[in-house]
């Protein structure tokens, strides 16, 4: 699919010209990004093209080739995969252009190549901590949901491998720890981010009778599915009844079940007292903000102490997630922060 910003060509031609290069469009924050950068084009003056690959890194990589020759040298990309990225930075580099990665990534070897090459996301592990932290609130508010510090999770995993499926795990059982929690995984899978797979993971495990306090998915979409399949086994506070939150804990299923990302779908969820709580992951901010840094790029040929319009700055300090675990690469990383959702 190819997305054109532009009104003719004397106005194109006057524009930076930005290839957004997606890898899919099965997923609700691939699609989100999708719609924030072509938005967030129109509010820069910028000609923008937007190219989807359905997870094929040979047709990404003749994607940007294609742009090149095409007198394209700036691009927002979410790769296919984090190998992907240095064959395309020093592609990029070759033509005196700039690139922002998000959602995947980069390898370390791709900043190295070029500082012109940027990491903007969020810092996965957030998301995890903000998570533990609704949980642990949770808890607090219904102290009588837990008889002591043990809690029992079913964890829904999105793509294995993936730095946002590492890292958000990561977080979540380490700030569990830190809040004086011994979690007990009892039942783990991965649904690759989708809803159908969660449901039939959640509703594979309840049929197993095991018992659980909680259950913590990866993205909404994953978390929607956990919902439904408590819904369809009568998981209710009331049996057969959806709508009711019997006990006032705030939801109307047996245990909390708690994403990531803040969806549309999620929050009516939440608001409809389904979904217990997510974590906002802001595709809109991360969009703006990847575009905005190449655009910087092009007009003045590097984003050394830039600030975007939303306040977002490189950072300045080593974290515990790459690839801002090196000093090094610290100037070529924009964090957009997590922001968790209860409402």
């Amino acid at each position: 699919m190819i997305s054109l910003i532009g009104c003719g060509k004397n106005a194109a031609d006057q524009r930076i010209n930005v290839g957004a290069l997606i890898r899919a469009d099965s997923e609700t924050f691939l699609i989100a990004y999708k719609e924030a950068l072509i938005k967030s084009a129109a509010e820069h003056n910028v000609n923008l093209q937007v190219y989807f690959c359905n997870n094929d890194s040979a047709v990404q990589l003749d994607q940007v080739k294609n742009l090149l020759t095409n007198g394209v040298k700036y691009f927002v990309i979410i790769p296919v995969d984090t190998g992907l990225t240095e064959q395309i930075v020093r592609l990029i580099r070759s033509k005196g252009g700039a690139v922002a990665f998000s959602n995947i990534l980069p390898s370390d070897a791709a900043l190295d190549a070029d500082k012109n090459a940027f990491h903007v996301s969020s810092a996965e592990t957030a998301a995890g901590e903000f998570q533990a932290q609704i949980l642990d609130g949770y808890f607090k508010k219904n102290p009588g949901k837990l008889s002591d510090k043990t809690v029992k999770i079913l964890y829904l995993n999105g793509e294995e491998g993936h730095s946002a499926q590492i890292f958000r795990r990561q977080g979540f059982m380490d700030e569990c720890t830190a809040r004086g929690y011994r979690v007990e995984i009892v039942a783990e899978g991965s649904a690759n981010w989708g809803m159908a797979i969660a449901r039939q993971l959640t509703d594979n495990w309840i049929k197993k009778n095991l018992a659980f306090d909680a259950i913590i998915a990866q993205n909404d979409d994953m978390a929607l599915g956990a919902v439904t399949a408590l819904i369809a086994n009568r998981r209710t506070d009331v049996p057969g009844d959806s709508n009711k939150d019997a006990d006032g804990d705030g939801t109307v299923l047996a245990v909390p079940v708690i994403g990531v990302d803040a969806t549309d779908t999620a929050r009516a969820s939440i608001r409809e007292h389904k979904l217990y709580a997510t974590v906002l992951q802001d595709a809109a901010g991360q969009a703006a903000t990847a575009l905005e840094v190449v655009v910087q790029c092009a007009k003045h040929g590097n984003a050394q102490g830039f600030s975007t319009k939303a306040g977002i700055k490189a950072l300045d300090a080593v974290t515990k997630e790459a690839p801002a675990t090196r000093r090094s690469v610290l100037d070529q990383c924009f964090m957009v922060p997590f922001v968790p959702v209860t409402e």
